[in-house]
């Protein structure tokens, strides 16, 4: 898969992306926005301005701009004051109804989704409070169970009104792990299946997982 973007990497016959386009349609997303950087065009050509009645939009990098500056930039494509933001590269089974309305309720400025693993030696941890707030994020390489950063957030998109346009830095050192300790942070708990394509045991896991259309 190393000639295509990684979110178009071919599970069951179609684009990985394509699966997470699909789960976001059936829980009721009705508009997305894909920030695009490495081979854009690829993935704007396979994926179009619309995806079975989803509208689709595109949030182009001219130069890297990190997990921050992505997401800063493709926020200034949405006008909600919360949103969900994905990893492209990865998929997790979570309720993004119950995700949302938690956030909203709690106040806080991001919720991040956890995923309880068997080996999160690859990911590293995240330590919660009893009451589900974020206290601490632990690295990579310690070995057993652990609950991990699933890679789904809902976010209050004033979190990043002062930040300058176009800024390269990466959301998860600058905002998540600075906040984490904080008890900035809250949390939402998965028990659905996670699957990381970047991980090769986990892109051939997804082959067997998702069904062939």
């Amino acid at each position: 898969m190393s000639d295509v973007p990684k979110p178009l990497a071919p599970v069951s016959g179609r684009p990985f992306l394509a699966w997470v386009l699909d789960n976001l349609n059936q829980q009721g997303v009705r508009e997305t926005v894909l920030a695009v950087g490495y081979k854009a065009y690829m993935i704007m050509g396979a994926i179009g301005n619309q995806w079975d009645g989803m509208r689709i939009a595109y949030s182009v990098e001219d130069t890297p701009l990190g997990t921050g500056g992505a997401i800063h930039k493709a926020l200034s494509a949405t006008s909600d004051d919360d949103v969900l933001i994905l990893n492209g590269d990865t998929f997790l089974e979570v309720d993004l109804h119950s995700l949302f309305s938690k956030h909203q309720k709690s106040g806080r400025k991001i919720t991040l989704t956890t995923s309880q693993i068997l080996d999160s030696t690859r990911y590293g941890s995240v330590e919660l409070s009893s009451e589900g707030d974020v206290i601490a994020f632990h690295e990579k390489g310690k070995i057993g169970s652990g609950k991990i950063n699933g890679g789904i957030y809902a976010i209050d998109r004033k979190i990043m009104d002062h930040v300058p346009p176009e800024s390269a830095f990466s959301f998860e050192s600058e905002f998540l792990i600075t906040d984490g300790p904080a008890g900035k942070l809250g949390s939402f708990p998965s028990n659905g299946l996670f699957i990381d394509i970047g991980v090769p045991e986990d892109y051939k896991r997804a082959q067997s997982i998702f069904p062939i259309k």
